[in-house]
C-alpha cells in the first residue's frame, strides 16, 4: 500500500473512490458502527487519489516512493502490446510487433505496465 487516508481528517466525500483506477479505495465499518474511506492492497501509488483530495487527507504511506518517469526502451520491446493493454490511463502506444512508447501526458506513474512487461522493456525511474 503505498498511501492511507487519515480517517480523522477525511470528509467521506468518495472523490478517492471515484478517481481510482485500480479499485484500491473502499469503505470499511469500524467497530463503532461508523464507516471510512480506506485503501486496500490493490494500490499502486499514482497518486491520483491524493493530488485530487480537497481536503489533503490522503498521505504517503512509510517508505513510498513515487514514481518520476516510466519510458519504453525500444530495443528490448518486442511489440507484444501487453503494456498498452493493460495501461489503465490509455498510455501507451504502438503496433503490434514494433516497439510500443508512453504517452508521458497521459502516463499516471502507477508502473503497473512495468511490472508486467516480460520483455523487462520498461524503465522505471523514482523521484528522489
Amino acid at each position: 500500500m503505498a498511501f492511507y487516508i487519515d480517517s480523522d481528517r477525511c470528509v467521506d466525500c468518495g472523490y478517492c473512490k471515484t478517481v481510482c483506477l485500480f479499485g484500491a479505495v473502499e469503505e470499511r465499518k469500524l467497530d463503532d458502527g461508523r464507516y471510512v474511506f480506506a485503501i486496500n492492497d490493490r494500490c499502486h501509488g499514482c497518486a491520483q487519489c491524493a493530488e485530487g483530495c480537497l481536503v489533503g487527507c490522503i498521505l504517503p504511506a512509510e517508505g513510498h516512493r513515487p514514481i518520476a518517469e516510466v519510458t519504453i526502451d525500444p530495443a528490448r520491446c518486442n511489440g507484444c502490446s501487453l503494456c498498452h493493454h493493460i495501461c489503465p490511463a490509455f498510455a501507451v502506444e504502438g503496433e503490434l510487433k514494433v516497439s510500443f512508447h508512453i504517452l508521458q501526458e497521459r502516463c499516471i506513474h502507477c508502473g503497473l505496465c512495468a511490472s508486467r512487461c516480460k520483455q523487462k522493456a520498461i524503465d522505471v525511474r523514482y523521484a528522489q
